[in-house]
Protein backbone atom coordinates (compact mmCIF):
# COMPACT_ATOMS: atom_id res chain seq x y z
CA UNK A 1 0.00 0.00 0.00
CA UNK A 2 1.18 3.53 -0.73
CA UNK A 3 2.61 5.53 2.19
CA UNK A 4 0.23 8.36 1.46
CA UNK A 5 -2.51 6.34 1.18
CA UNK A 6 -1.96 4.41 4.60
CA UNK A 7 -1.41 7.87 5.96
CA UNK A 8 -4.84 9.10 5.19
CA UNK A 9 -6.71 6.31 6.26
CA UNK A 10 -4.95 5.91 9.83
CA UNK A 11 -5.88 9.31 9.78
CA UNK A 12 -9.18 9.27 9.20
CA UNK A 13 -9.87 7.01 11.19
CA UNK A 14 -8.95 8.64 14.02
CA UNK A 15 -10.85 11.55 13.45
CA UNK A 16 -13.78 9.01 13.39
CA UNK A 17 -12.97 7.51 16.67
CA UNK A 18 -12.28 11.31 17.89
CA UNK A 19 -15.58 12.07 16.66
CA UNK A 20 -17.29 9.68 17.98
CA UNK A 21 -15.64 9.64 21.85
CA UNK A 22 -16.93 13.08 22.04
CA UNK A 23 -19.85 12.44 21.11
CA UNK A 24 -20.77 9.63 22.98
CA UNK A 25 -18.69 11.73 25.58
CA UNK A 26 -21.70 14.56 24.77
CA UNK A 27 -24.87 11.88 25.14
CA UNK A 28 -23.45 10.59 28.27
CA UNK A 29 -23.25 14.08 30.29
CA UNK A 30 -26.30 15.18 28.76
CA UNK A 31 -28.13 12.18 30.76
CA UNK A 32 -25.99 11.84 33.18
CA UNK A 33 -27.60 16.22 34.03
CA UNK A 34 -30.36 15.26 32.97
CA UNK A 35 -31.66 11.52 34.66
CA UNK A 36 -29.02 10.63 37.10
CA UNK A 37 -28.97 12.08 40.55
CA UNK A 38 -26.38 11.31 43.51
CA UNK A 39 -28.41 9.95 46.42
CA UNK A 40 -27.10 12.04 48.70
CA UNK A 41 -28.49 15.38 46.25
CA UNK A 42 -31.52 16.84 46.92
CA UNK A 43 -32.56 15.96 43.51
CA UNK A 44 -32.41 12.32 44.31
CA UNK A 45 -36.41 13.43 45.85
CA UNK A 46 -37.92 14.31 42.50
CA UNK A 47 -37.90 10.91 39.79
CA UNK A 48 -37.58 12.54 36.82
CA UNK A 49 -37.71 10.63 33.51
CA UNK A 50 -36.96 12.16 30.26
CA UNK A 51 -39.36 11.29 27.58
CA UNK A 52 -38.71 9.81 24.53
CA UNK A 53 -39.75 11.40 21.46
CA UNK A 54 -43.45 12.12 23.15
CA UNK A 55 -44.66 15.34 23.61
CA UNK A 56 -46.88 14.44 26.81
CA UNK A 57 -45.78 15.33 30.24
CA UNK A 58 -47.25 13.50 32.95
CA UNK A 59 -46.37 15.28 37.00
CA UNK A 60 -47.11 14.14 40.31
CA UNK A 61 -46.91 16.91 43.15
CA UNK A 62 -48.74 14.99 45.83
CA UNK A 63 -47.56 11.51 45.51
CA UNK A 64 -44.67 11.86 47.99
CA UNK A 65 -43.80 8.77 50.62
CA UNK A 66 -40.45 10.51 52.00
CA UNK A 67 -40.75 11.93 55.29
CA UNK A 68 -39.42 10.11 58.11
CA UNK A 69 -35.36 10.83 59.00
CA UNK A 70 -34.68 13.27 56.39
CA UNK A 71 -32.63 15.25 58.54
CA UNK A 72 -31.64 17.92 56.38
CA UNK A 73 -35.49 19.25 55.53
CA UNK A 74 -37.49 21.19 57.60
CA UNK A 75 -41.32 20.39 58.44
CA UNK A 76 -43.39 23.29 56.57
CA UNK A 77 -46.15 24.64 59.08
CA UNK A 78 -49.51 22.61 59.02
CA UNK A 79 -51.33 26.37 58.43
CA UNK A 80 -50.19 30.03 57.92
CA UNK A 81 -51.05 33.25 59.82
CA UNK A 82 -53.30 36.28 58.94
CA UNK A 83 -52.04 39.27 58.48
CA UNK A 84 -54.58 42.09 59.69
CA UNK A 85 -53.06 44.94 57.54
CA UNK A 86 -53.73 42.84 54.58
CA UNK A 87 -56.84 41.20 55.51
CA UNK A 88 -55.44 37.78 54.10
CA UNK A 89 -53.43 34.82 54.80
CA UNK A 90 -49.62 34.93 54.85
CA UNK A 91 -47.25 32.19 54.21
CA UNK A 92 -43.65 32.70 55.29
CA UNK A 93 -42.04 32.09 58.56
CA UNK A 94 -41.05 35.48 59.36
CA UNK A 95 -44.38 37.03 58.79
CA UNK A 96 -45.88 34.61 61.34
CA UNK A 97 -42.94 34.74 64.02
CA UNK A 98 -44.53 36.36 67.50
CA UNK A 99 -43.03 36.99 70.84
CA UNK A 100 -44.72 34.44 73.95
CA UNK A 101 -44.95 35.47 77.72
CA UNK A 102 -41.60 34.58 77.74
CA UNK A 103 -40.16 36.71 75.23
CA UNK A 104 -39.28 34.30 72.96
CA UNK A 105 -40.25 33.97 68.66
CA UNK A 106 -42.70 30.98 68.29
CA UNK A 107 -44.82 30.63 65.03
CA UNK A 108 -48.10 31.20 65.78
CA UNK A 109 -50.24 29.64 62.93
CA UNK A 110 -54.19 31.11 62.37
CA UNK A 111 -57.50 28.56 61.74
CA UNK A 112 -58.55 30.04 58.77
CA UNK A 113 -55.04 29.65 56.83
CA UNK A 114 -54.79 25.84 57.09
CA UNK A 115 -53.43 23.98 54.46
CA UNK A 116 -53.88 20.75 53.36
CA UNK A 117 -50.47 18.37 54.45
CA UNK A 118 -51.41 14.83 53.22
CA UNK A 119 -50.38 12.50 50.37
CA UNK A 120 -50.22 8.98 49.22
CA UNK A 121 -47.66 7.21 47.35
CA UNK A 122 -50.33 5.69 45.48
CA UNK A 123 -50.81 8.65 43.54
CA UNK A 124 -46.72 8.57 42.70
CA UNK A 125 -47.24 4.60 41.36
CA UNK A 126 -50.23 5.32 39.61
CA UNK A 127 -48.67 8.49 37.62
CA UNK A 128 -45.52 5.83 37.07
CA UNK A 129 -47.87 3.01 35.53
CA UNK A 130 -49.52 5.19 33.52
CA UNK A 131 -46.36 6.47 31.59
CA UNK A 132 -45.41 2.66 31.50
CA UNK A 133 -49.07 2.03 29.78
CA UNK A 134 -48.69 4.79 27.52
CA UNK A 135 -45.25 3.68 26.24
CA UNK A 136 -46.42 0.82 25.67
CA UNK A 137 -49.39 2.24 22.99
CA UNK A 138 -47.50 4.17 21.89
CA UNK A 139 -43.68 3.37 22.21
CA UNK A 140 -42.78 6.51 23.66
CA UNK A 141 -42.32 7.12 26.99
CA UNK A 142 -43.76 10.43 28.38
CA UNK A 143 -41.81 12.44 30.52
CA UNK A 144 -42.57 12.28 34.50
CA UNK A 145 -41.57 14.71 37.09
CA UNK A 146 -42.50 13.30 40.56
CA UNK A 147 -42.33 14.37 43.78
CA UNK A 148 -40.74 11.52 46.37
CA UNK A 149 -41.59 13.80 49.58
CA UNK A 150 -44.90 14.14 51.25
CA UNK A 151 -46.57 17.29 51.10
CA UNK A 152 -45.53 17.89 55.01
CA UNK A 153 -42.32 19.14 53.45
CA UNK A 154 -42.92 19.91 50.35
CA UNK A 155 -45.74 21.26 48.29
CA UNK A 156 -44.97 22.26 44.46
CA UNK A 157 -48.52 22.47 43.10
CA UNK A 158 -49.17 25.96 45.38
CA UNK A 159 -47.32 29.01 45.13
CA UNK A 160 -44.09 29.46 46.21
CA UNK A 161 -44.59 30.71 49.55
CA UNK A 162 -47.74 28.37 50.18
CA UNK A 163 -45.33 25.21 48.92
CA UNK A 164 -42.27 25.86 51.17
CA UNK A 165 -42.76 28.84 53.44
CA UNK A 166 -39.49 30.09 51.71
CA UNK A 167 -37.47 27.77 53.65
CA UNK A 168 -34.38 27.05 52.63
CA UNK A 169 -33.59 23.71 51.14
CA UNK A 170 -37.72 23.38 50.36
CA UNK A 171 -37.27 26.55 48.46
CA UNK A 172 -34.31 24.76 46.28
CA UNK A 173 -36.57 21.06 45.87
CA UNK A 174 -39.52 23.63 44.75
CA UNK A 175 -37.38 25.23 41.92
CA UNK A 176 -35.70 22.10 40.66
CA UNK A 177 -39.19 20.57 40.50
CA UNK A 178 -40.29 23.26 38.12
CA UNK A 179 -37.06 23.72 36.53
CA UNK A 180 -37.30 19.79 35.04
CA UNK A 181 -40.81 20.47 34.22
CA UNK A 182 -39.28 23.74 32.40
CA UNK A 183 -36.32 21.66 30.49
CA UNK A 184 -39.52 18.83 29.36
CA UNK A 185 -41.67 21.99 28.03
CA UNK A 186 -38.73 23.07 25.86
CA UNK A 187 -37.56 19.64 24.84
CA UNK A 188 -41.13 19.81 23.27
CA UNK A 189 -40.81 22.82 21.48
CA UNK A 190 -38.35 21.85 19.73
CA UNK A 191 -39.75 18.57 18.03
CA UNK A 192 -43.57 19.34 18.01
CA UNK A 193 -46.31 22.45 17.60
CA UNK A 194 -48.05 21.25 20.64
CA UNK A 195 -48.20 19.52 23.91
CA UNK A 196 -50.00 18.05 27.03
CA UNK A 197 -49.49 18.89 30.74
CA UNK A 198 -51.39 16.31 32.66
CA UNK A 199 -50.93 17.01 36.71
CA UNK A 200 -52.44 14.48 38.51
CA UNK A 201 -53.49 14.92 42.23
CA UNK A 202 -56.28 13.35 44.40
CA UNK A 203 -59.23 14.05 46.61
CA UNK A 204 -60.98 11.90 49.09
CA UNK A 205 -64.73 10.49 49.63
CA UNK A 206 -65.43 10.70 46.27
CA UNK A 207 -65.64 8.08 42.78
CA UNK A 208 -65.51 11.03 40.82
CA UNK A 209 -62.72 12.05 38.34
CA UNK A 210 -62.59 16.02 38.17
CA UNK A 211 -60.84 17.19 35.63
CA UNK A 212 -59.66 21.33 35.76
CA UNK A 213 -59.20 23.51 32.49
CA UNK A 214 -58.90 27.44 34.60
CA UNK A 215 -61.93 28.03 34.37
CA UNK A 216 -64.67 27.88 37.38
CA UNK A 217 -67.93 26.65 38.17
CA UNK A 218 -69.58 29.84 37.52
CA UNK A 219 -67.89 30.55 34.05
CA UNK A 220 -69.22 27.01 32.84
CA UNK A 221 -72.39 28.15 33.71
CA UNK A 222 -73.14 31.47 32.71
CA UNK A 223 -70.81 30.79 29.22
CA UNK A 224 -69.57 33.86 30.25
CA UNK A 225 -66.02 32.44 29.97
CA UNK A 226 -62.27 34.16 28.54
CA UNK A 227 -60.11 31.87 26.66
CA UNK A 228 -56.98 33.42 27.71
CA UNK A 229 -58.00 31.91 31.04
CA UNK A 230 -58.02 28.48 30.22
CA UNK A 231 -54.74 26.01 30.48
CA UNK A 232 -55.42 24.55 27.16
CA UNK A 233 -56.37 28.02 25.37
CA UNK A 234 -53.94 26.77 22.23
CA UNK A 235 -56.16 23.71 21.91
CA UNK A 236 -59.58 25.75 22.32
CA UNK A 237 -58.63 28.66 19.74
CA UNK A 238 -58.23 25.90 17.70
CA UNK A 239 -61.85 24.15 17.84
CA UNK A 240 -65.04 25.80 15.95
CA UNK A 241 -66.43 24.97 19.59
CA UNK A 242 -64.41 25.72 22.24
CA UNK A 243 -66.44 23.80 24.62
CA UNK A 244 -66.09 20.00 22.80
CA UNK A 245 -62.56 20.00 24.29
CA UNK A 246 -63.92 20.20 27.41
CA UNK A 247 -67.57 18.84 27.70
CA UNK A 248 -67.68 17.45 24.12
CA UNK A 249 -67.06 14.36 21.92
CA UNK A 250 -63.16 15.70 21.75
CA UNK A 251 -63.03 16.38 25.41
CA UNK A 252 -60.48 13.83 27.73
CA UNK A 253 -63.68 13.21 30.28
CA UNK A 254 -65.70 11.92 26.79
CA UNK A 255 -62.83 9.38 26.32
CA UNK A 256 -62.21 8.77 30.02
CA UNK A 257 -66.18 7.53 29.90
CA UNK A 258 -65.58 5.07 26.98
CA UNK A 259 -62.66 3.16 29.21
CA UNK A 260 -64.89 3.12 31.79
CA UNK A 261 -64.99 5.74 34.49
CA UNK A 262 -68.92 6.36 34.78
CA UNK A 263 -68.48 10.15 36.71
CA UNK A 264 -66.35 12.44 35.73
CA UNK A 265 -66.53 16.35 35.90
CA UNK A 266 -67.60 18.17 33.83
CA UNK A 267 -68.59 16.36 31.23
CA UNK A 268 -71.65 16.39 29.24
CA UNK A 269 -73.98 13.83 31.14
CA UNK A 270 -76.16 15.00 32.88
CA UNK A 271 -75.15 16.02 36.49
CA UNK A 272 -77.13 17.18 39.37
CA UNK A 273 -78.31 20.27 38.79
CA UNK A 274 -77.87 21.86 42.38
CA UNK A 275 -75.19 24.31 41.90
CA UNK A 276 -73.48 23.71 45.40
CA UNK A 277 -73.71 19.84 45.11
CA UNK A 278 -71.54 20.01 41.92
CA UNK A 279 -67.67 20.30 42.90
CA UNK A 280 -65.85 21.54 39.82
CA UNK A 281 -61.76 21.12 40.19
CA UNK A 282 -59.85 24.63 39.98
CA UNK A 283 -56.43 24.88 38.39
CA UNK A 284 -53.53 24.76 40.84
CA UNK A 285 -50.73 27.28 40.36
CA UNK A 286 -48.39 24.97 39.08
CA UNK A 287 -50.83 23.85 36.15
CA UNK A 288 -51.77 27.58 35.19
CA UNK A 289 -48.04 28.79 35.29
CA UNK A 290 -47.05 25.95 33.20
CA UNK A 291 -49.64 26.30 30.64
CA UNK A 292 -49.69 27.67 27.43
CA UNK A 293 -49.69 31.39 28.86
CA UNK A 294 -46.39 30.98 29.64
CA UNK A 295 -44.98 29.20 26.28
CA UNK A 296 -46.09 30.75 23.26
CA UNK A 297 -49.57 28.92 22.87
CA UNK A 298 -47.55 25.26 22.47
CA UNK A 299 -48.08 23.59 26.43
CA UNK A 300 -52.04 22.57 26.89
CA UNK A 301 -52.48 21.62 30.70
CA UNK A 302 -54.88 19.52 32.37
CA UNK A 303 -55.39 19.08 36.43
CA UNK A 304 -56.44 15.66 36.71
CA UNK A 305 -57.71 15.43 40.30
CA UNK A 306 -58.17 11.48 40.91
CA UNK A 307 -60.78 9.87 43.73
CA UNK A 308 -57.98 8.03 45.45
CA UNK A 309 -61.20 5.62 47.44
CA UNK A 310 -61.06 4.03 43.92
CA UNK A 311 -58.37 1.86 44.46
CA UNK A 312 -59.81 0.52 47.52
CA UNK A 313 -61.71 -2.11 44.77
CA UNK A 314 -60.30 -1.19 41.48
CA UNK A 315 -56.32 -2.15 40.75
CA UNK A 316 -53.86 0.27 39.95
CA UNK A 317 -52.50 -1.09 36.69
CA UNK A 318 -55.93 -1.11 35.52
CA UNK A 319 -56.68 2.15 36.40
CA UNK A 320 -53.55 3.08 34.83
CA UNK A 321 -53.85 1.03 31.70
CA UNK A 322 -57.68 2.96 31.34
CA UNK A 323 -56.19 6.67 31.91
CA UNK A 324 -53.44 5.84 29.20
CA UNK A 325 -56.07 4.63 26.55
CA UNK A 326 -58.11 7.86 26.99
CA UNK A 327 -55.44 9.97 26.99
CA UNK A 328 -53.92 8.51 23.82
CA UNK A 329 -57.35 9.05 22.53
CA UNK A 330 -57.43 12.41 23.70
CA UNK A 331 -54.31 13.49 21.97
CA UNK A 332 -54.77 11.88 18.87
CA UNK A 333 -58.57 13.60 18.57
CA UNK A 334 -57.15 16.82 19.19
CA UNK A 335 -54.38 16.77 16.39
CA UNK A 336 -51.74 17.29 19.26
CA UNK A 337 -48.97 15.05 17.63
CA UNK A 338 -47.93 17.27 14.61
CA UNK A 339 -44.32 18.00 14.56
CA UNK A 340 -43.29 21.51 14.74
CA UNK A 341 -41.34 22.82 11.25
CA UNK A 342 -38.06 23.06 12.63
CA UNK A 343 -38.54 19.58 13.89
CA UNK A 344 -37.45 17.97 10.65
CA UNK A 345 -34.55 20.21 10.63
CA UNK A 346 -33.51 18.80 13.10
CA UNK A 347 -34.03 15.23 12.20
CA UNK A 348 -32.54 16.24 8.83
CA UNK A 349 -29.39 17.80 10.45
CA UNK A 350 -29.02 14.71 12.89
CA UNK A 351 -28.98 12.40 9.67
CA UNK A 352 -26.64 14.46 7.56
CA UNK A 353 -24.30 14.35 10.68
CA UNK A 354 -24.37 10.40 11.47
CA UNK A 355 -23.79 10.19 7.51
CA UNK A 356 -20.91 12.44 7.61
CA UNK A 357 -19.29 11.10 10.25
CA UNK A 358 -19.87 7.26 8.79
CA UNK A 359 -18.61 8.64 5.18
CA UNK A 360 -15.89 10.58 6.43
CA UNK A 361 -13.32 7.85 5.78
CA UNK A 362 -14.28 6.86 2.72
CA UNK A 363 -13.96 10.60 1.45
CA UNK A 364 -9.92 10.23 2.60
CA UNK A 365 -9.72 7.38 0.59
CA UNK A 366 -10.89 8.80 -2.75
CA UNK A 367 -8.84 11.91 -2.53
Amino acid sequence: MHFDTSLIILLSFKIRTCIMYNIFRLIFFIQFISCDYDEVSFMSLIDYNRGDYSNLILSSPHGGFLGANITMLQKLPNAGCYNNSLQRCVYTERDCLRLDINGSFIFQSDARCVNERTSTSQMFYLTLAIANEYKTLTNHRPYTILNRLTRQYLDPAEDLLMGTFLLENATRLYMDYHRLIAMSKESIKSRYSRGLMIEFIFHKYSQTIHLGYGYSHHEWKTHNYNLSKSTIMELLVRKVDPTSVIVGNHSLSHFLQLVGFQHVIPSLRKQNSDEHIIKYRPSTYSTEIHSCKTLGGRINSILFSYPIERLRSHSLNMEASRIAQAVHNFINANDMKLLSSNAYSIESMQYFLWSFIYLLPYCFLHI
